[in-house]
């Protein structure tokens, strides 16, 4: 996996408000919806699932993001 200089941005987004940092990562995907949600009903489960889409690698694409050919 390769470190990008905004994933320490991106965490702490994901620690002060969940929903920005889901955003920054994946855009307006059902992932984000899903954290909107999550952090409504508590902070906490929505800093546990925007930790978890930025950290854990999408299985559907394998480890490399897709080209853009």
């Amino acid at each position: 996996m390769v470190a990008r200089v905004s994933d320490p941005l991106k965490v702490v987004l994901a620690v002060v408000f969940p929903p920005l940092g889901v955003f920054c990562e994946v855009g307006l995907t059902g992932h984000f919806w899903l954290n909107l949600v999550f952090t409504l009903l508590g902070y906490v489960p929505g800093v546990i699932h925007a930790l978890y889409v930025m950290l854990v690698p999408d299985q559907e694409h394998g480890p490399f993001p897709p080209s853009r050919a």
